[in-house]
């Protein structure tokens, strides 16, 4: 089976979660790529395409996986913990945004539904999520990021979330798969088990 995945996800949890799967179906093997960005599915010979976000091709099977959640951080240097609540605050700060995801213009919904749009001032954009993290706790700026991927920082401090009340759009991760691919048993419980990881790993 031929799987492509975001690079942060695949690299991060999907592969352990797919190795531990594969223990189930000993002979099959597994061809796994990592690509963050927009592919032809049908050029690539890949029997699914795990993303951020749906497709354009409009002719694939999408499956949505899980929601991911994400929220505003920085590092200490930039924003001091509780030092504001107000999103428009930002606009005075650097920020460190992620291509496609964050544009000049950040939408931020509060937790009682509330929505705002803030500039951001892009000191660095990239299309790397592991570069924008890096450029985030070495004080670049505050980043948008999911929260699975921040976890540990979070706990020990490295970044903090300067708008507890604040969160950006949510992303989907989807499967997309070539309509011929509909009835692979294979594919069907590979799927199961990437909803199921991907569900633990956004609740978690």
């Amino acid at each position: 089976m031929r799987v492509v995945a975001p690079i942060a996800l695949g690299q991060r949890h999907l592969i352990d979660a797919t190795v531990d799967w594969q223990r189930a179906f000993p002979n099959l093997q597994i061809n796994w790529q990592l690509d963050d960005s927009e592919l032809n599915l049908a050029e690539t010979g890949a029997d699914v395409w795990i993303r951020i976000g749906r497709p354009r091709d409009d002719r694939l099977v999408v499956r949505d996986l899980a929601q991911v959640e994400r929220l505003v951080v920085a590092h200490s240097s930039v924003v001091k913990p509780g030092e504001t609540t107000d999103p428009k605050f930002l606009e005075g700060l650097p920020a460190v945004s992620l291509a496609p995801f964050e544009g000049q213009m950040l939408p931020l919904t509060h937790q009682t539904e509330d929505e705002v749009t803030i500039r951001a001032n892009s000191r660095l954009v990239t299309n790397n999520i592991f570069a924008a993290l890096n450029a985030a706790k070495s004080g670049c700026g505050f980043a948008i990021m999911p929260r699975w991927l921040v976890a540990d920082e979070l706990s020990n401090g490295t970044l903090i979330d300067i708008l507890p009340e604040w969160r950006a759009p949510t992303l989907t991760v989807t499967a997309c798969y070539l309509p011929s691919r509909r009835q692979s048993r294979a594919l069907n419980a590979f799927l199961d088990m990437a909803e199921t990881a991907l569900n633990n790993l956004a609740n978690a």
